[in-house]
């Protein structure tokens, strides 16, 4: 469910497809604040999240100014279906200069591919759903990915057990002051290093 579709005595912690579609959208505009153009790989519209997501982001890009050019959907979601969705999408818009992708993995197989490619120079992937992994940190550094947008899953959890922890010792449960508990962080090269895998965000 999205943070609005609870029904009232519950306690959402987790993505809100609009937060993070307007923290894309930001990061895309300063990454092209000349004026973006963006092609984007969807994922299976019948796959939970996805429709949501995607309408999220075409509506934050719209309010932003951007240019969404347009979009092909991987059903499988798998390396060859990826490079091959990218492929076409840039060959039909040969002038897009930002790759949006559906789910961190996804944007990890269009960044390689772009490299190996030699076109990773002038293209931006940016990538929401799953946020950050180890494997897509070394990509910005790499600068195969321009830019990630990790969701923090794990602060979400953390958020969590803490509310149920104050439940169980008998706290009153209230809603976070932030439902999402955190709403998220862009990367990009200039501070990708400061990223870290969930498991070393354990706070003592």
């Amino acid at each position: 469910m999205g943070a609005d579709e609870n029904p009232p005595d519950a306690i959402y912690i987790g993505e809100d497809p609009a937060t993070a579609a307007r923290i894309t959208a930001e990061a895309i505009v300063r990454a092209r604040p000349t004026g973006a153009k963006v092609a984007m790989i969807g994922g299976p519209p019948a796959a939970a999240g996805a429709t949501p997501r995607q309408a999220a982001f075409r509506a934050a890009a719209e309010k932003a100014g951007i240019e969404i050019l347009g979009q092909a959907d991987s059903l499988t979601l798998t390396l060859d279906d990826v490079q091959e969705k990218a492929a076409c999408l840039l060959l039909r818009y040969p002038d897009a200069n930002v790759l949006w992708s559906i789910t961190a993995g996804a944007a990890g197989i269009t960044g390689r591919s772009l490299r190996a490619s030699a076109m990773a120079v002038d293209t931006d992937v940016i990538t929401i759903y799953i946020g950050a992994t180890s494997d897509l940190a070394k990509q910005v550094e790499a600068g195969s990915l321009t830019i990630v947008v990790d969701n923090v899953v794990y602060e979400w959890g953390e958020e969590l057990v803490n509310l149920l922890n104050g439940g169980l010792s008998g706290k009153q449960i209230s809603k976070p002051s932030d439902p999402l508990g955190i709403t998220g962080k862009v990367y990009t090269k200039d501070d990708i290093a400061q990223w870290a895998y969930p498991e070393d965000r354990c706070k003592e």
